[in-house]
């Protein structure tokens, strides 16, 4: 482990985890000064997009009832994270292709791009949820299609 990982100050967000959960292991790993947490979100592919990389997003909770309704892939960039503040069985982001989903120019249908060094813990995804609309656009693409995407890339962690 790097001197700098073992100075790094620990977020207050983290102490909300049980020290032995996944949750608690994400957060710990971070920096707090690379440590956002969202509210109020209303389009979590904009928020994802707009981080930078490193940083470490804490999300609100959502249900597979009530999931986050995504306008295109998460796509993650180098070291960035991804987190639930929730706990428990409840304690997941449920996400979904919403009804303006794109791949634009990507060449796989994925939900979440994963990349070097990226963490995402807490993630709920429930294909039976997926809109009429979703599941038609996706069977006509002709490109690969997976929830999750990872290619050439060594680390990562998804739990």
């Amino acid at each position: 482990m790097s001197s700098s990982l073992l100075h790094a100050e620990i977020s207050p967000e983290c102490s909300k985890y049980n020290e032995l959960s996944e949750h608690h292991k994400t957060c710990k790993a971070y920096d707090q000064s690379k440590v956002k947490v969202l509210s109020g979100i209303t389009d979590l592919t904009a928020e994802v997009n707009s981080a930078k990389e490193g940083e470490l997003l804490i999300t609100p909770a959502r249900t597979k009832e009530n999931p986050y309704e995504l306008t295109g892939p998460l796509v993650l960039k180098k070291g960035m994270g991804l987190l639930s503040t929730g706990k428990g069985s409840q304690g997941f982001f449920h996400i979904t292709p919403g009804l303006h989903f794109s791949i634009g120019a990507h060449t796989v249908y994925d939900l979440v791009e994963m990349a070097e060094g990226s963490t995402v813990t807490g993630l709920g995804i429930d294909a039976r949820r997926f809109s009429a609309a979703a599941i038609k656009t996706m069977k006509n693409l002709p490109v690969q299609k997976t929830l999750v995407h990872a290619e050439g890339i060594k680390q990562f962690t998804l739990t």
